[in-house]
């Protein structure tokens, strides 16, 4: 059982969940940590969830810089 085609957790907080989706959000998320409001049909990401994506962007911006500094003119080869 899943969102609706062209729909995930993300996209239902900011778009509005599709009417299938409280059912299934239900399910799997009711009992579990949230730090954005549930506001109308807009159904927030759990903490877990939260978190990974501040880790994935935290390792998108650390892997940028190293690469960054690595084409940096003067930059001494490791």
């Amino acid at each position: 059982m899943g969102l609706a085609a062209g729909h995930d957790l993300v996209g239902a907080y900011i778009a509005g969940a599709p009417p299938s989706a409280p059912a299934v959000y239900g399910l799997w998320f009711e009992n579990t940590l949230h730090v954005l409001p549930r506001d109308g049909g807009r159904l927030p990401p759990d903490a877990n969830h939260l978190t990974l994506h501040l880790l994935i962007v935290a390792a998108l911006a650390a892997s940028l810089l190293a690469a960054w500094r690595g084409l940096s003119p003067g930059a001494e080869p490791r």
